[in-house]
C-alpha cells in the first residue's frame, strides 16, 4: 500500500531532486542507526513525505554508505528529531502490516510475514516505548479496517477513512494547534488518496487472488473492469482528496523543504494517479530508485 507519494522529477531542478534522494537515504540510514539493519526494509516514499511535511527546521546534509552499494558513499539528510520520529512511524506501521498479513494469508506469504515481523520485533518494541499513543492508534485503525474487510464493506469512505486516520494522527507531534490541524487534514487526505489509488492499482490482482478490494463491492464490474462512468467517479473522488490535501497544505507555515513538498502534492500525486489509471504505474515503493517511466 506504499509508494504512491512521489515527486514529479521532470518539474524539479537537479539539485532539488538530489535533496529528495538525500532525504530517502537519510531516512534509511536513520532507521538502521536507531533500530537495526532489518528496519531499513521499512523505508518508503510515502513516509519520506511525512518527514518533509512535518519538518520545519533546515536540513543539513552529511555522507552515509548505502548497504546496496557498500563501496559507494551517498549524500543523506542528517538525523534530526523529526527524522527519528518518521523512522518510528515507519517501524510501527510496517510491523502491524506484517502482523495483519501473517493473520490473513497462508503458505509462503504467511511464513514470510511471520519471519519479517519477528526480525522487526525488537525495533517495534523500541519505537512503541516512546510512541505508545501512535502505536495504539495504528493498531486501532488497522483493526477497524480488518473488520470492514471481513464484512466485505462496499463503502469507499469508511475503508479509506480507517487508513487515512493513521496518517492524520502523525500530526500530533506539532506543538502549534492551528498548524497541527492543517497538517493533520493534509495527511488525512494523502492517506485517503493512498488507499483508494492502491485499490485501483491492485484490483486485477485482488480479483485473481480473492483478496478484499472495496471497488469490487462498490461497483458492478464488467469482465473484471470498472465501467467508464465508475472509473471516472473514482478518479474524481481521489482527485478531490488531492485538492483538499493541497488546500490544507496552503494553511501551513513554509516548510524546510517547501519546493519538494509542493511538487509532491501539486504535481507528483496527480501524475501518479494518472499513471495508475492508465495502467503504466510500476510499484517500487520500497526501492531506492524512482521509475521515471511510470510517472
Amino acid at each position: 500500500m506504499f509508494g504512491y507519494v512521489r515527486p514529479q522529477k521532470t518539474l524539479l531542478e537537479a539539485a532539488q531532486f538530489s535533496r529528495y534522494e538525500a532525504g530517502y537515504c537519510g531516512l534509511c540510514d536513520c532507521l538502521q542507526r536507531q533500530f537495526g539493519f532489518a528496519a531499513r526494509f521499512t523505508v518508503n516514499y510515502d513516509l519520506l513525505f511525512l518527514f518533509f511535511l512535518l519538518g520545519d527546521a533546515e536540513n543539513e546534509l552529511t555522507v552515509c554508505r548505502c548497504p546496496a552499494k557498500l563501496c559507494r558513499k551517498k549524500q543523506c539528510i542528517r538525523r534530526s528529531g523529526m527524522l527519528v520520529f518518521t523512522a518510528k512511524v515507519s517501524v510501527l506501521l510496517y510491523y502491524w502490516k506484517l502482523i495483519d498479513s501473517w493473520h490473513d494469508t497462508r503458505g509462503l506469504r504467511k511464513l514470510a510475514s511471520g519471519v519479517c515481523a519477528l526480525a522487526l520485533r525488537g525495533a517495534y518494541r523500541k519505537a512503541k516505548k516512546t510512541q505508545p499513543a501512535l502505536d495504539a492508534r495504528i493498531r486501532r485503525q488497522l483493526d477497524s479496517l480488518n473488520t470492514l474487510e471481513a464484512e466485505k464493506s462496499a463503502s469507499l469512505d469508511r475503508t479509506a477513512d480507517a487508513f487515512a486516520e493513521i496518517l492524520r494522527g502523525c500530526a500530533a507531534i506539532l506543538p502549534d494547534e492551528p498548524q497541527r490541524r492543517a497538517a493533520g487534514e493534509c495527511l488525512y487526505h494523502v492517506g485517503r488518496y493512498i488507499y483508494l489509488t492502491d485499490a485501483l492499482q491492485d484490483l486485477p490482482e485482488d480479483l485473481k487472488t480473492g483478496s478484499y478490494n472495496p471497488l469490487q463491492y462498490r461497483y458492478a464490474l464488467t469482465d473484471g473492469q470498472l465501467r467508464p462512468e465508475d472509473r471516472a467517479a473514482l478518479l474524481l473522488t481521489i482527485a478531490g482528496s488531492i485538492d483538499r490535501a493541497c488546500a490544507a497544505f496552503a494553511l501551513l507555515a513554509p516548510r524546510a523543504e517547501q519546493t519538494l513538498t509542493t511538487n509532491i502534492l501539486y504535481q507528483g500525486l496527480p501524475a501518479v494517479l494518472q499513471s495508475v489509471a492508465a495502467g503504466h504505474f510500476i510499484h517500487r515503493g520500497h526501492k531506492g530508485e524512482l521509475d521515471e517511466k511510470s510517472l
